[in-house]
């Protein structure tokens, strides 16, 4: 149910412990770069609320279907994007991207979705470039995207392909550091 991966890890494989139902808890070491493609899929009892410093690199699906993953959660400065799929079926409530760099939202990479209940409410990013695709975040319950850009960065630093926001509230706002922009 627990596991504890000792310092000195890089990386987790691809595939590692996908389907591991029972597992409830990891603890990450302080040394992990990369966390593989489906390396946690289905895991869905587990539990994670952070991440080292030092992860630069998270797969495709790599926490898809963990649905006891919940609250708050930060994304680690060294991450420069989310893959496809990375957070499908979680319980994410708040997720802040702490990088100041360039980042890129994979397609539906943080889909907050548990049989019809939304939970996703605020996205924080500490970066003004910002590369979204299609339906990057799908939540109805989605009301906050606060951005460190005035509105007109938003319209012309942030890439957005068509359909980024998929089944967004009708509520959600981009908080800009001159003014908001309703989502539509």
């Amino acid at each position: 149910k627990f596991v504890i991966l000792p310092e000195g890890i890089e990386e987790i494989g691809i595939s590692a412990f996908s389907g591991l139902e029972l597992l409830t808890s990891i603890e990450l070491p302080n040394t992990l770069e990369k966390v593989g493609d489906r390396c946690f899929q289905g895991c869905s009892s587990l539990s994670i609320s952070s991440f080292p410093d030092s992860l630069t690199t998270f797969g495709v699906s790599s926490f898809d279907g963990c649905s006891s993953i919940e609250g708050d959660i930060e994304i680690p400065a060294n991450v420069k994007a989310l893959p496809p799929l990375c957070f499908d079926k979680t319980m994410i409530r708040n997720i802040t991207f702490l990088s100041t760099d360039s980042f890129e939202i994979g397609v539906s990479s943080i889909y907050t979705q548990k049989g019809k209940e939304s939970t996703l409410g605020t996205i924080t990013f500490n970066s003004v470039n910002i590369t979204l695709r299609y339906g990057a975040f799908t939540s109805d319950k989605l009301y906050s995207i606060v951005y460190p850009g005035t509105m007109s960065d938003w319209e012309t630093k942030v890439i957005k392909d068509e359909m980024w926001n998929l089944r967004l509230s009708d509520k959600c706002y981009v908080h800009c550091t001159d003014g908001d922009i309703k989502i539509e």
